[in-house]
């Protein structure tokens, strides 16, 4: 295996929809959806505009958090996203955390996992079945565990 390209996070833009919703029918298809709040009856610049509003906080509906979803590229290519959840609801402390993210299945190999968040200083806190069925890894990392 070859050296691993750096992951760059940076917000969705026009240019991504194709590679982006690519990796999304992907996860799909494994039960897992990588484009949140994403409504194939709308465009994607009204979905890039409500990721924004998301972001800052506007017009959140009862079942979103503020978040911010950015998407994950490495080696120029869409390779999945990070969400970032600014608070937590029921269902997302148990499953989803304040962190999540989605690689899509053609960069599985490419991209970190859970070898990666533990030698980061990441402790498994749980494992629980997750509404799709399949099982949800928790960790938990403490603030004195963050690099600057």
């Amino acid at each position: 295996m070859g050296a691993v390209p750096l992951v760059r996070l940076r917000p969705l833009c026009a240019e991504d929809r194709d590679a982006f919703l690519a990796g999304h029918h992907q996860l799909l298809a494994e039960g897992f959806t990588a484009a949140l709040g994403y409504d194939p009856l709308k465009s994607w610049d009204e979905y890039l505009d409500a990721l924004e509003a998301e972001r800052r906080r506007i017009g959140l509906g009862a079942d979103r958090v503020p978040a911010t979803m950015l998407v994950a590229e490495a080696g120029g290519q869409v390779v999945g996203r990070v969400s970032v959840r600014y608070r937590l609801d029921d269902f997302l402390l148990l499953q989803g955390g304040h962190i999540g993210f989605a690689v899509f299945p053609a960069h599985h190999r490419r991209v970190g996992s859970a070898t990666v968040i533990e030698r980061c200083g990441g402790r498994l806190k749980w494992t629980v079945v997750g509404t799709a069925g399949s099982l949800v890894r928790r960790y938990w990392i403490g603030a004195d565990r963050v690099r600057s």
